[in-house]
């Protein structure tokens, strides 16, 4: 949109459009396995995710004149970050959180935080994934690329230390109580606009489902609404 109304002429690859320009703007799972030897300079926004095992291609297949990255998470859990030397990827500049909040670059914000409960039967299935994520800690030394790795060698502790750190995510983001939350949160502040990011699409439905039954007045928009 930008380049529409600045009248920079480019293309598109994404989904169904593979449309190439001297400036082409693309999804990283649309160019992750092509050719990009076209292009003499790559500019990747969160950049963290060009060193996952699935985007790692896009540098090792492709030669760059110059590669610029932007993230506010350069730190990956799985410690692939450390790959940024390889290639010879350096941070040339950073900015803190304060002084992006002072030079009006982010907006200020406050952080409420709400705690929540799990109920009985993910509250022991928690309880089992920390004690499994513990034992891992200690082993791996909570270093989950190296767990990783020795779980490809057929070692069980480190395939269920990885398991266990997945499933313990996905619990506490699916909390089965933190979406009847939210309504109560929206009371809070009276006559405000929210907007309500979530991972999943399931967990999206069901906000809006509860908004409704609250008599909140909402939309929702995900990756599978096609709009008109």
């Amino acid at each position: 949109e930008i380049m529409n109304k600045e009248n920079i002429l480019h293309g598109l690859i994404y989904g169904g459009s593979y449309e190439v320009k001297p400036i082409t703007v693309a999804i990283i799972n649309s160019v992750r396995d092509k050719d990009l030897s076209y292009f003499q300079y790559l500019i990747f926004d969160e950049v963290h995710h060009l060193v996952a095992p699935e985007a790692i291609s896009i540098i090792e297949n492709n030669i760059f004149l110059g590669i610029l990255g932007l993230t506010s998470t350069i730190h990956r859990q799985d410690r692939r970050h450390t790959l940024f030397d390889k290639y010879g990827l350096q941070v040339i500049y950073q900015i803190s959180l304060e002084d992006s909040i002072n030079q009006n670059i982010l907006s200020n914000y406050k952080v409420y935080n709400v705690g929540l409960k799990l109920n009985p039967e993910e509250q022991q299935l928690s309880e089992e994934l920390t004690s499994i994520i513990e034992a891992g800690n200690v082993k791996y030394k909570f270093n989950i690329q190296y767990a990783n790795e020795q779980c490809r060698l057929e070692d069980r502790q480190a395939c269920r230390y990885v398991r266990a750190i997945i499933n313990r995510r996905k619990l506490l983001l699916k909390n089965s109580l933190k979406n009847i939350k939210i309504p109560e949160v929206i009371s809070w502040f009276s006559n405000s606009k929210f907007i309500i990011f979530t991972e999943y699409i399931k967990s999206a439905e069901d906000i809006k489902k509860i908004l409704s039954q609250n008599n909140i007045p909402n939309c929702i928009y995900h990756s599978k609404i096609k709009l008109e």
